[in-house]
């Protein structure tokens, strides 16, 4: 599947207000969630607060903890999961090669591959947003334990809509533009052997699709 997060616009909470105050100078929480090619919701990860960096959020995430500790048994034949450069490149995440201006053409390409692919983690938080229009903002609920859980009832609604073919078509830009850009993730003292990508960027090149 492919990984992101997005931001839910909530009311400053009582406890801990700074915490979920982020980088958009907004109160929010995160959900992070990958997604399938079947545009259905196979993780969800809600409640972390605002302020925190996607990465953050997954190293903190049931996901990465199984992820780490169940790698063979969740990614079976060389699975994987992609993400965009918030996320640094391991066995088991594909993120784009950092671009300093040194790239080549096939690293280009491959970066253009993957982001065209990865689109689909962006494109189901705008469809979700669009149906469940709740989500674009909790004025009145206050109460971060029920919000949470709302959220994740709405991607379980969200996958029974697909299953049943009921697609919303959200013309509208997706509301995400007010909180993406994060820092990039530390992709220092990573082994190559382990590194997923190069492993996926040399079949590319191995049969010439790149």
């Amino acid at each position: 599947g492919a990984i992101d997060c997005t931001h839910i616009a909530i009311k400053g909470p009582k406890n801990c207000k700074e915490m979920y105050f982020n980088r958009k100078k907004a109160y929010s929480i995160v959900v992070q969630a990958v997604v399938d090619c079947n545009k259905k919701f196979i993780d969800i990860t809600c409640g972390e607060p605002g302020s925190l960096h996607d990465y953050r959020v997954l190293r903190r995430s049931k996901l990465f903890e199984d992820a780490e500790s169940h790698y063979e048994e969740m990614f079976p034949n060389s699975h994987f999961i992609i993400g965009d450069s918030t996320y640094p490149s391991n066995k088991w995440i594909v993120s784009p090669f950092k671009d300093y201006g040194n790239l080549n053409d096939a690293q280009r390409k491959f970066n253009e591959i993957l982001s065209s692919t990865r689109m689909v983690v962006e494109n189901e938080f705008g469809l979700l947003k669009g149906r469940f229009r709740r989500l674009l903002m909790f004025t009145e609920q206050t109460d971060l334990k029920m919000i949470t859980n709302i959220v994740v009832s709405v991607c379980v609604l969200h996958n029974i809509c697909i299953s049943f073919d009921d697609l919303y078509d959200m013309n509208e830009q997706s509301t995400d533009t007010l909180f993406t850009t994060e820092d990039e993730g530390d992709e220092s003292g990573i082994d190559e052997a382990l590194d997923r990508r190069q492993n996926l960027f040399n079949y590319l090149i191995q049969n010439h699709i790149i």
